[in-house]
């Protein structure tokens, strides 16, 4: 939803030639891109992760 309404301003912005926008809106969407790669592939795995870890000590009896 907000990638989709970033990428709309972006898209209007150049074809109208606001530059302002523009100049917002692109850092805006790498960092909406960066986030939900980080959401994706590692906060979830790392999740994974802890939650089967929860229960072991790390010792071996």
């Amino acid at each position: 939803c907000t990638f989709g309404a970033i990428l709309v301003a972006y898209i209007f912005a150049v074809i109208y030639g606001i530059d302002s926008i523009k100049e917002f809106a692109l850092p805006m969407m790498i960092g909406v891109i960066s986030g939900t790669y980080s959401t994706i592939f590692l906060a979830g795995p790392l999740w994974v992760m802890w939650k089967t870890r929860n229960g072991r000590t790390g010792y071996e009896h």
